[in-house]
């Protein structure tokens, strides 16, 4: 299989024909709503396998207890400089062990308390303390708690690193928290998008390579199952049936999917930019207004913006010689950089292809488009080479393979796009702060 043919993404799925069942914006789960107000949860370990509320509980019951001063007290503080940490209460008692234990967890931070599953080290005790300083700034934890491995959890590595070490972690932690001393009331920035491991980091020792592999530190090449474990893993629930098929369609579908569960993209784009750098601007510059809405203590929905892009052939002409050649006069940009996709109607370029019985050129009627989602934290465009077929001869022939490729692979295109556009849209079906927190350090 060519190059050219594995990357290629094409489904004749491009505009929805079942209704979109969309999250309402805003809305919250049973336990969102009731621990919105509650110091979030932070696990060093995992949650034993509890739901949302039942680790609510099993927190709070831990630091029942009596507490003490934080282990290694000086050493972390000295390291943390101007993040007081000095008033963190440590509990080391029988609650907060059973706690630990219930929880399947090393140790545990919520709010201004640190509960302990034993005598910790001094690389605990530190990685405790910097969710503290993380909790006061603002965490975006779905339900309130954290998991094992993500962003947070990345970045509380980094900086009890560093206080092993005899560092100052100071920096690293104002990277996070606005600064030395800020208060409880600011708002972190927030990545909008992670999947996955970053193309420029190893996978980790002992996870399964991409099923069709890859060209190191420019393209993964997973099968759908794998890239629907890693969203599971990060978003903290199964997909649906629905959503599933969704996935099906290919690269319309992992941007769909992301969006709003289904539908066309481009229904909710927002606004549609010839380049990158002004769609990635627009889409920051919306979600620093709902961060500082937030931080003005304004209601804010928890939906994020997100960045797509579509590559597609420009001649929408109905005509089918007219479409063999591009149109240089549509869909470009204005002055700008805004781009109308008023016309578009799902044409691919025309082209011949041999009959593989008669050997007759014939007309193809491959409708050819690209969608990627851009991933804002790890640098990459998540897409597909084609949808998952439906005949079994023909998937195993040619499987679905779902690409995690670097922005100048995507972007590059082929012979048969000659445009592409770039769009950001409100995801309400995507949690982006379940993985916060883009420049968080790695163990």
């Amino acid at each position: 299989m060519s190059d050219k043919e594995r990357d290629r993404s094409s489904s004749t799925d491009d505009l929805a024909t079942t209704p979109v069942v969309q999250k309402s914006a805003g809305k919250r789960s049973l336990v969102e709503n009731r621990y919105a107000s509650s110091p979030a949860v932070q696990l060093h370990g995992g949650n034993g396998g509890l739901d949302g509320e039942q680790v609510h509980r099993t927190a709070d019951a831990g630091l029942a207890g009596a507490s003490e001063s934080l282990p290694f007290m000086d050493v972390i503080q000295k390291s943390f400089g101007d993040h007081d940490v000095s008033g963190v209460r440590a509990h080391t008692g029988a609650e907060a062990a059973a706690a630990n234990t219930q929880l399947g967890a090393t140790a545990y931070a919520r709010g201004n308390d640190v509960a302990f599953g034993g005598s910790p080290d001094l690389h605990t005790a530190a990685h405790e303390a910097a969710h503290v300083v993380q909790q006061r700034a603002g965490v975006h934890l779905k339900g309130g708690v954290g998991e094992a491995g993500d962003a947070y959890e990345r970045h509380a590595d980094a900086v009890a690193d560093t206080v092993v070490r005899g560092g100052s972690a100071e920096g690293l932690l104002s990277e996070m928290a606005g600064g030395a001393g800020a208060n409880g009331a600011a708002v972190q920035s927030k990545a909008v998008q992670f999947i996955g491991v970053p193309l420029d980091q190893a996978l980790p020792e002992g996870e399964k390579p991409p099923e069709f592999g890859e060209d190191k530190g420019v393209q993964r090449r997973w099968s759908p199952e794998q890239y629907i474990a890693q969203w599971e893993k990060e978003q903290g629930r199964k997909m649906t049936a629905r959503e599933r098929e969704t996935i099906d369609r290919g690269c319309i579908g992992i941007t769909a999917q992301n969006i709003a569960g289904g539908g066309n993209p481009l229904a909710y784009a927002e606004g549609i930019w010839d380049n990158f750098e002004q769609a990635q601007q627009a889409m920051q510059e919306k979600n620093k207004l709902l961060d500082d809405a937030a931080t003005a203590g304004q209601p804010v929905d928890p939906t994020r913006y997100i960045l797509f892009a579509k590559l597609f052939w420009s001649n929408q002409s109905e005509d089918y010689e007219e479409r063999f050649k591009p149109d240089d006069d549509a869909f470009k940009a204005d002055e700008h950089g805004v781009v109308d996709m008023t016309g578009y109607k799902y044409h691919a370029q025309s082209r011949m292809k041999k009959d593989p019985v008669t050997g007759e050129d014939r007309r193809s009627s491959y409708i050819n488009f690209d969608y990627g989602f851009w991933d804002d934290s790890s640098n990459c465009f998540w897409h597909a080479n084609h949808m998952q077929y439906k005949d079994p001869k023909k998937r195993a022939e040619s499987p679905m393979m779902v690409l995690q490729s670097t922005r100048a692979k995507f972007t590059k295109g082929y012979l048969d796009f000659d445009r592409i556009i770039f769009c950001i849209a409100k995801s309400s079906n995507y949690d982006p702060g379940l993985a916060a927190l883009a420049h968080a350090g790695t163990r």
